[in-house]
């Protein structure tokens, strides 16, 4: 595998994004102690059609900061194709994920790359978002704020790997290499094709961090490695909350997936009757229904764990009926990853 420089590539993916990335730039420019350091922004625009790509421009200019900035077109919708197309480009042995409403506290590249620096076994460094509303602080949102990548991830620093199931994409760092071994595999993610500019599934992030894990790298967290998460108005409503918890109840599927064969090597459902998407349709229905019931005569409007649950199941029962037989092909094709991966050293963390 060929040397790739020292330094971070920090990765920006962004739609129609005109709005929001003046100060994740700012943020950016003012970084502290990466004057040695290799360096770079790629920003990835994602068919914005809001001049995007002449505002970010002008906007770094304007900063007078001495890191380059890349704008990349990626004509094709989907966060996830954005992002594969800035980690292709990247040209540094860390990469860094800043969403376009990030921003990053003025030493996190420089911590960064201390932390990725002192361990080559380490493969995803996660930190702590902090909440920036553009207005008031929704009552609800303390008790959600996971759902937004806001507070701490994990109860302790270090390696974390036997500690925790997974950091969110905002703010994640990351190896190079591992992209690369990645790549020797041809892999591609499931919601690749099924999260695009206006959607709200997530969960591409998620699949990229299991992969890493498979391959035997460690899971490292600081929690002084911070980031202010910008949440518009537009987001710190009750409707917006119940979109994220119906999108991530349709991503839901492929993650568990990622979960059952981080522990099995078969496939599940070998002893049952039925299909194994039916027989995971039906019973979730059950627990539908009985929910529903449940909830006829409470206000919707309410902001209440059982009904964001009921949410997230109706996500998860629709996504299930739109797989039908290609849902057992989910576990197939990350078993047989995951025994290249066993079988071949070179793809294993150092």
């Amino acid at each position: 595998m060929s040397e790739v420089p020292a330094g971070v590539s920090i990765v920006i993916c962004t739609y129609n994004g005109r709005g929001k990335l003046g100060p994740t730039l700012k943020h950016i420019s003012a970084q502290k102690g990466v004057e040695h350091l290799g360096i770079e922004v790629l920003l990835i625009d994602n068919a914005s059609i809001d001049g995007t790509r002449q505002f970010a421009q002008e906007t770094w200019n304007g900063l007078g900061s001495k890191i380059p900035l890349t704008v990349i077109a990626e004509p094709k919708t989907g966060k996830a194709n954005a992002s594969v197309t800035g980690f292709n480009a990247a040209r540094y042995g860390f990469i860094l994920v800043c969403d376009d409403d990030n921003w990053l506290c003025e030493d996190y590249v420089q911590q960064a790359f201390e932390t990725m620096s002192s361990l080559n076994r380490i493969g995803v460094l996660g930190g702590r978002g902090v909440a920036a509303f553009e207005g008031d602080e929704p009552k609800w949102f303390s008790k959600y704020s996971r759902i937004f990548a806001v507070g701490p991830q994990c109860a302790k620093d270090g390696d974390v790997t036997d500690e925790i199931d997974f950091l969110w994409g905002a703010g994640m760092v990351f190896r190079k290499e591992a992209w690369t071994r990645l790549r020797q595999l041809n892999y591609s993610f499931f919601l690749n094709e099924t999260r695009n500019g206006s959607s709200n599934w997530g969960g591409d992030d998620v699949e990229l961090f299991e992969m890493i894990r498979m391959m035997g790298y460690r899971i490292w967290y600081n929690n002084n490695l911070t980031f202010q998460h910008y949440t518009p108005k537009g987001r710190a409503t009750y409707e917006y909350l119940k979109s994220r918890f119906y999108g991530m109840g349709r991503s839901r599927l492929y993650l568990q997936a990622y979960l059952y064969c981080r522990t099995h090597d078969e496939l599940p459902g070998g002893q049952l009757n039925y299909p194994l998407w039916l027989d995971k349709w039906q019973y979730r229905l059950r627990i539908y229904l009985k929910q529903m019931w449940l909830l006829l005569f409470k206000s919707k409007e309410d902001v209440s764990d059982d009904y964001l649950k009921f949410i997230a199941l109706k996500g998860e029962l629709h996504e299930l009926w739109h797989l039908k037989g290609e849902y057992t092909a989910i576990f197939e094709k990350i078993l047989a990853i995951k025994k290249r991966i066993s079988e071949n050293p070179e793809l294993k963390s150092p």
